[in-house]
């Protein structure tokens, strides 16, 4: 049907609006910046809300590399979309479970 999210194979329905364009309507008209804010936190998942004021956000392009540590300190990675690929720690390094993730290609 006509409107909203549709239903699988229905295709998508988009809309474009330059960078400039819509810079200067937030400029004019703030509640349409609030209101784009709520509507990508609402397709965000929760945990990641939650997540997030602890988080490092990182974006991989395809072959760049993410180790499983911050700061030093083990910590979990979470892919919000796309794909990693796990690399088990090599035989001259200490095997205290380390790893790393590398961005597969599409």
């Amino acid at each position: 049907g006509g409107g909203g999210g549709g239903s699988e194979g229905e295709g998508a329905l988009l809309l474009s609006v330059s960078t400039d364009q819509l810079r200067s309507l937030c400029r004019r008209r703030p509640a349409v910046l609030l209101r784009l804010a709520s509507l990508l936190l609402q397709a965000v998942p929760p945990i990641l809300r939650t997540l997030d004021h602890c988080a490092e956000w990182r974006v991989l392009r395809p072959g760049d590399e993410a180790t499983d540590d911050l700061d030093g300190e083990p910590s979990v990675l979470i892919v919000q979309c796309g794909r990693l690929r796990l690399f088990a720690a090599s035989e001259n390094e200490p095997a205290d479970g380390a790893a790393a993730a590398a961005a597969a290609p599409p």
